[in-house]
Parts: C-alpha cells; sequence; structure tokens
C-alpha cells in the first residue's frame, strides 16, 4: 500500500515539476512549477497555475 502512494506521489510530482515542451512527443505535458516559485504572487498567476493543474488532470483522466 505505501509502494502505490509513493508510486502516486512520484506521478503526481513529474507532472508539476516536467515543463511543457520538455518530452519528446507530449509537447504540451506538464505544468512547469518551477517557473512560479520565486515570481510575484498575482491573481494571473494563481489562475494560470490552477489552470494549468486542471487541464492536466482532466487530460490524463480523459485519456
Amino acid at each position: 500500500m505505501n509502494d502505490d502512494i509513493e508510486f502516486i506521489r512520484d506521478l503526481i510530482k513529474h507532472v508539476l515539476f516536467t515543463n511543457r515542451g520538455e518530452r519528446l512527443n507530449q509537447s504540451d505535458f506538464g505544468i512547469g512549477l518551477q517557473q512560479y516559485i520565486f515570481g510575484p504572487i498575482t491573481f494571473w498567476l494563481r489562475y494560470r497555475v490552477q489552470h494549468g493543474k486542471y487541464l492536466k488532470i482532466h487530460s490524463i483522466n480523459n485519456g
């Protein structure tokens, strides 16, 4: 059970920290969270991060 949780945690980290365009043949894969870490927190930043996460999770669930 703990191995499954660790595996899922690693998959989520992979999606969050992979930059878009970094993977071959999957140019829209990844959120690229690193680019947001040191920037100012604004409404548009929150919107882009939330919107990006929703799109990636939604597309993963729908194949």
